[in-house]
Parts: structure tokens; C-alpha cells; sequence
């Protein structure tokens, strides 16, 4: 699965995380004061890819389905000034990549699902899986 389109897309495309998105493999070598005053921030990683039942005779073609994730940390919610900026930051991620035909082979994005990993003090970190199909041949 490629995730270059992906994280140009996000750079280009959502506004309140100012171009910080990065591959997940970078997660571990980012400093954790840099995480913290640097929110909201996302990495993207990929997940698993399975094919599909070949329905072509005498050549290979066939239809795949990639997943990827986004790990995306924000503020957590303030009740006093009434902002919910993991909120805000999903719908706009959610706005660029949904629908969105991903270049060369993918077809479009979709939302598979979603959830918490950690909530510390001031600070939430969610997950958000999508799939898109590809052909393969």
C-alpha cells in the first residue's frame, strides 16, 4: 500500500494539522516535547492487503483491499470554551479522504472504523482505519 499520496493529500487537504503528518515509522524518533506542543498531529501507516477471487480467464486481474490507519492526537475537549479539536480534526480529515480516488491503480477511500487508544490529562490520541480496493494485475 502507498502512503505517499495519503500524507500529501492530508498536507494539502486539513488545514488545522499544518502539515504535520508524517509515516508512522517516524513515531518513535519524534521527541515527546515535540509531540506535545505540536498538536494535533497524524501519522499514517498501512495495514493489512487482501486480494479477492480472480474472475478473469487466461490473464491476472485482480481486485485487492488495502487498509490504512491514522493515528491522530488533538487536544482533548474543553468544557469551558466548548471545543472539541479531536472532533474538528476528524471531520476534517474525514472531508479529505473520503471519496477521494487515490492516484494509479486505487479506487476510493473509505471509513472501516474508528476509535480511542489513549486519553492522558489533556490529550487524546485516536485511530481511524479506511480501506480503499486496487486492482492488481
Amino acid at each position: 500500500m502507498r502512503i505517499i499520496p495519503i500524507i500529501k493529500r492530508l498536507k494539502e487537504e486539513v488545514a488545522l494539522l499544518e502539515e504535520r503528518v508524517e509515516p508512522a515509522t517516524d513515531l518513535m524518533a519524534i521527541d515527546d516535547d515535540e509531540i506535545i506542543t505540536g498538536t494535533p498531529i497524524c501519522f499514517v501507516h498501512a495495514l493489512d492487503e487482501k486480494s479477492e477471487e480472480s474472475t478473469t480467464i487466461g490473464s491476472v486481474q485482480q481486485w485487492g483491499l488495502d487498509k490504512f490507519r491514522l493515528l491522530m492526537m488533538a487536544d482533548n475537549i474543553n468544557l469551558e470554551t466548548e471545543q472539541e479539536p479531536m472532533e474538528d480534526l476528524k471531520d476534517q480529515v474525514d472531508e479529505a479522504l473520503l471519496g477521494w480516488k487515490m492516484p494509479g491503480d486505487y479506487g476510493f477511500v473509505e471509513f472501516v472504523e474508528g476509535g480511542v487508544i489513549n486519553i492522558s490529562g489533556d490529550k487524546v490520541i485516536w485511530a481511524s482505519t479506511y480501506k480503499v480496493e486496487r486492482e492488481r494485475d
